[in-house]
């Protein structure tokens, strides 16, 4: 089985983002240590609108040049770099307290097509100018990947060939964060050209889904209780906020069996190998495993059990997205 484990390399986006130095810079040596006892790279997904807004105000400069140097350091480890866009940036700006979002631009679907196509390639050059490397890969802040065609071709033009956003029947209804992959392909990988969800062999896209599993309502009231009563080995790294649930979505998660992404991050990590063995059931040993994490959400209690996992399952082919794109193409 190929497994990819992947970060999403972000600030918090409620009320408070969160200090640079515990959402990211701590938390990825942390997870560092852990891989590299392994010998394992990661890819990380770099939420380059952050470096982009805080260079282009002129604020928080200290820490954006701390973060270019860890990502400049992940490169040169052989860590995969790609590319993660949260187009709120654009309209963030600097308070007394850190960063103010305006989540009526959380999608890229929000801006007009002029301006989404502009976000992309200034983000895509933003990245390659940090780490000289060019991203071929993109996952979608929040899963909000649709319309895709609204930025599909600013995608091409920056060179983005792989994409690792869906997953399957995920759903988000929310106005903010919208996205809805039901009726995804029940695939490892496929081709697309206009539309993730709808396979075309000669498409210029190629889907890397993240990993899911199908859970009851009992593990996300396990998941609040431990949240509320937990000790240290519990408490995530980042000292943020995540924008808050909607009542809507809270309900269902409590109530009916739902799908969560295959997750590194906090007590998601414990259903490490449910996930393993429902994508080896779904796809068999020559599919693909697709982690996901985000280095403000590890707690010592996912990186405990990441070690155990990988110290286990030896005989998996661990790779990055762009080692996987060259042994696909």
């Amino acid at each position: 089985m190929n497994t990819l484990i992947t970060l999403d390399y972000e600030l918090f986006f409620g009320d408070k983002s969160g200090t640079v130095d515990n959402c990211i810079l701590k938390p990825t040596d942390k997870l560092l240590a852990v891989l590299d006892k392994h010998n394992i790279k990661g890819t990380f997904y770099v939420d380059v609108g952050y470096l982009s807004r805080s260079d282009e105000l002129g604020y928080d400069q200290e820490s954006t040049e701390l973060v270019k140097k860890q990502l400049q350091f992940l490169t040169k480890q052989g860590h995969d770099i790609q590319l993660h866009i949260h187009p709120h940036w654009e309209r963030s700006t600097w308070g007394s307290e850190g960063w103010i979002f305006d989540l009526a631009y959380y999608k890229l679907s929000d801006f007009n097509k002029q301006e989404a196509s502009h976000i992309v390639l200034k983000y895509a050059e933003k990245l390659e100018s940090i780490t000289g490397i060019r991203a071929v890969s993109y996952r979608a802040g929040g899963w909000c990947i649709q319309p895709f065609e609204h930025f599909s071709t600013s995608l091409l033009k920056a060179g983005i060939k792989v994409d690792s956003t869906v997953f399957t029947d995920g759903l988000n209804l929310s106005e903010v964060q919208g996205f809805d992959f039901r009726g995804s392909p029940r695939k490892s990988h496929w081709n697309f050209e206009s539309d993730p969800l709808v396979p075309k062999s000669e498409g210029p896209f190629t889907e890397l889904p993240i990993s899911s599993s199908v859970v009851s309502p009992l593990f996300f009231w396990r998941l609040a209780l431990i949240k509320k009563l937990s000790g240290l080995k519990h408490k995530a790294f980042g000292d943020g906020s995540p924008a808050k649930m909607t009542g809507a979505q809270l309900k269902r998660l409590l109530t009916k069996k739902s799908r969560t992404v295959a997750s590194i991050d906090g007590y998601k990590s414990s259903l490490l190998e449910k996930y393993r063995r429902d994508s080896n059931r779904e796809y068999g040993n020559d599919g693909n495993l697709v982690l996901i994490g985000h280095p403000k959400s590890l707690t010592e209690y996912s990186l405990k059990r990441l070690d155990n996992y990988l110290s286990k399952n030896t005989d998996d082919s661990y790779m990055t997205v762009s080692q996987w794109y060259k042994q696909y193409e």
